[in-house]
């Protein structure tokens, strides 16, 4: 058998099974096909759009938010849709009878009405797309966002599920914290109930919508070798590094507009669909650039010459969001923030160029807020970011990290 997702006539969003038989191990013969699922969609976008097994032997799809109008939709948080979910089916029950699949033991949900027992995970707006590393089984997710972060998602093998990647309530590592059109209980900004990202970029000419791509096993490209590869439909080319728990960015020099979808054969090369061509990646530019510098805003302190990207996202507590308003200071290693009174500072960072003492640089911050706030301090040169939160109605502790970011 092999398993496919496809939109039909109605717009409707399928997932189907077809066999095959006879002496032509390619043919398919018609009257095969078995619907295991179909979801009634509210547009053209954002329907389900990725079918793939996982290391255990259970059929993995990928359920977009329904997408169209309102936008962006509450069903990744609405416990009684499909939409906006991971789901997981076990195709191994039931093959003979409707509804051809039956509910694996370990999904997270089963008995937990309203949410359907196929739900694997939830909080997704376009989950596109997402894959198991061959060697290690590890779950890598590229979420797309609505107007502002696009963010991968991690699990190692072996993880029980269950998650909520917080869409709408959250996009990326940022708070939206919006509820319209969720007509239930969500759970507010740093709750626990959500799981955040491991990474998440904003948006520009070259970044718009992430196309999830896979770790490399393949052996042509030695220099991919243990990398997630993955890319953006603007542009942008990108592997993600995963070491000692850590995730590091890095841009590739090599732009692919219109980049769709990738894919592996079983020899775990790699192959992309850009445009209406399908190609297979035979090589990479051997230059690797970081991220661009670092750009001034009004919400976006730039510090030690523009090398260090810092923003604030803060929660008040009348449940209001918003981002925190920069001041440089005239020597450039540090600078002032304040929330909502120019004439209020509630923040003061500094980054400490300590590379002669233990080889990195330090992260300070001083705040004088007792609001939910999450500073995010980003390296130009690496993509690295750390985060640093502080919980609602908590006097905010000093932030003294002397190991933040490594030198050279």
């Amino acid at each position: 058998y092999f398993f496919v997702t496809y939109t039909d006539n109605s717009g409707n969003s399928i997932i189907a099974r077809y066999g095959v038989s006879g002496p032509d191990p390619n043919h398919s013969p018609t009257g095969s096909e078995r619907v295991l699922l179909r979801v009634v969609e509210f547009g053209a976008n954002h329907n389900v759009n990725h079918v793939a097994f996982g290391p255990d032997g259970m059929l993995y799809i990928g359920a977009g938010d329904g997408g169209y109008l309102p936008e962006p939709r509450c069903t990744g948080q609405q416990p009684d849709s499909l939409h906006g979910k991971i789901l997981r089916l076990d195709v191994d029950q039931n093959v003979d009878t409707p509804p051809y699949y039956g509910i694996p033991a370990g999904n997270p949900f089963v008995g937990a009405s309203p949410v359907y027992d196929e739900v694997w995970a939830m909080g997704v707006r376009n989950p596109w797309r997402f894959s198991f590393d061959r060697a290690t089984g590890d779950f890598w997710l590229a979420d797309v966002g609505h107007h502002r972060r696009e963010e991968i998602d991690f699990l190692a093998a072996g993880s029980p599920g269950g998650q909520n990647y917080g869409f709408k309530m959250m996009e990326g590592f940022l708070c939206l914290g919006k509820t319209d059109n969720c007509d239930f209980p969500v759970p507010a900004c740093g709750s626990a109930a959500y799981t955040p990202p491991v990474l998440d970029y904003g948006r520009d000419s070259r970044h718009c919508a992430i196309i999830g791509g896979h770790i490399y096993r393949g052996s042509a490209i030695p220099a991919l070798q243990g990398a997630y590869l993955a890319g953006d439909f603007c542009g942008a080319t990108f592997l993600v590094h995963h070491e000692n728990g850590q995730f590091r960015y890095e841009e590739l020099s090599k732009d692919l507009p219109k980049l769709m979808s990738f894919g592996e054969d079983v020899h775990g090369e790699t192959y992309l669909t850009v445009g209406g061509s399908l190609y297979k990646l035979v090589g990479i530019d051997d230059q690797i650039v970081p991220p661009a510098a670092c750009l001034p805003s009004d919400t976006v302190l730039c510090l030690a010459n523009r090398q260090f990207r810092v923003t604030v996202s803060w929660r008040d507590y009348q449940g209001q969001t918003g981002s925190g308003h920069a001041l440089p200071l005239d020597y450039g290693a540090s600078g002032l923030l304040y929330f909502f009174d120019p004439t209020n500072i509630e923040m003061l960072v500094k980054t400490l160029d300590g590379c002669a003492i233990n080889g990195h640089f330090w992260v300070y911050a001083a705040a004088t807020t007792d609001v939910e706030y999450t500073l995010r301090v980003t390296d130009t040169r690496t993509g690295q970011v750390l985060e640093y939160r502080n919980p609602l109605g908590v006097a905010s502790p000093t932030v003294n990290d002397i190991r933040a970011f490594a030198c050279g």
